[in-house]
């Protein structure tokens, strides 16, 4: 209705002008916007449907929710270069090279995961086909699925650090061991060179 100015817009854009987010800023901060029946609740925007609903805070945590794999997928990165550093500063024959091949194709393992669920989730650009109850129960499945991913490749890299970490203690245990062989021999040469300069 273009007389009306709560309406403005056309399509995707309908019901977001000024005078609409005006009167709808109280649901945008506290929810109950439907009750209310303020006049964005007519967008096609799905998110903002959700915001007016929910309130800006539940908002929040549930978009965060809903794009957590994206946040899991940036932590996932993040430590990879953090547990580089830490295991080349323990092992100087460390292969950072090799380390980081490795954990680069369990990040695309998580990517690819990850995939389906943030898509699933930009649905809400449009009508908030994610809602309905097919989408709901498949969205619920290939957000498990991402989650089981990720704690399978969370449970690998425990056991490489386990593995690059034993593999520092017996090279350290080598070269103590090594240090006492040296230690040894020079003192047995030391005692032998002073026996020789006693029978002299």
């Amino acid at each position: 209705n273009k007389e009306n100015p709560d309406y403005d817009g056309t399509g995707m854009v309908n019901a977001l002008g000024i005078e609409s987010f005006i009167s709808s800023f109280h649901s945008i901060l506290l929810g109950f916007g439907f009750e209310l029946e303020v006049p964005m609740t007519h967008c096609e925007v799905a998110f903002l449907k959700l915001l007016l609903r929910m309130g800006i805070i539940p908002f929040l945590v549930f978009m965060f929710i809903c794009f957590s794999p994206l946040y899991y997928i940036y932590n996932f990165r993040r430590n990879i270069y953090a547990r580089a550093r830490i295991l080349q500063s323990k092992n100087p024959l460390f292969s950072i090279s090799k380390f980081l091949k490795t954990n680069r194709a369990n990040q695309d393992r998580l990517l690819f995961a990850a995939v389906p669920t943030v898509a699933g989730t930009l649905t809400l650009l449009h009508y908030a086909s994610l809602f309905r109850v097919t989408s709901v129960g498949l969205y619920c499945a290939l957000i498990a699925i991402f989650f089981i991913e990720y704690l399978s490749i969370i449970k690998e890299n425990e056991i490489q650090d386990k593995v690059e970490i034993w593999t520092i203690a017996i090279h350290s245990a080598i070269a103590i061991e090594d240090t006492r062989s040296l230690i040894v021999s020079s003192n047995w040469i030391l005692v032998n060179q002073s026996r020789n300069e006693k029978k002299q």
